[in-house]
């Protein structure tokens, strides 16, 4: 039995029901509840999007160009998960995830870890340049 006291998380009277508990939650992470979290999170406190070394010093060799805060940010607001959603092993109740984002005939991919109402961490952000997109006719900039 679970019982909720206000606004904080459950208190379990026996450890099996916290056993169902997270087998339960586990099991409901899919693409498109992964993606509203993800722009929710992004949209509404971006304070909560933390971005590792590695994807604030990505070196550009090899035809990827790194992203800057903005670009990530844009990313997860708008963009699409590709990859994912995988259970974590490293992040407790994390779910790593790639999104992309076509925007003005470029191509962008962040790579991270969402933890559900929490924070999401971007492992790295950057343009694959050698995909291209051409622009259609008469569309509008």
């Amino acid at each position: 039995m679970i019982i909720r006291a206000g606004r904080g998380p459950p208190i379990f009277q026996s450890p099996l029901a916290y056993i169902n508990f997270i087998a339960i939650t586990v099991k409901q992470m899919d693409k498109r509840r992964a993606e509203h979290a993800i722009h929710t999170i992004a949209l509404t406190d971006s304070g909560r999007v933390y971005l590792t070394n590695h994807a604030r010093l990505r070196d550009p060799d090899g035809g990827k160009r790194p992203l800057t805060k903005p670009e990530i940010l844009a990313v997860l607001e708008y963009g699409r998960i590709i990859e994912g959603p995988v259970e974590d092993i490293k992040v407790a109740g994390g779910w790593k995830f790639t999104m992309a984002r076509h925007y003005e005939g470029h191509y962008y991919r962040v790579a991270g870890v969402l933890v559900p109402e929490f924070r999401v961490l971007v492992i790295t952000g950057f343009e694959d340049v050698s995909f291209h997109i051409p622009r259609t006719r008469g569309e509008v900039r």
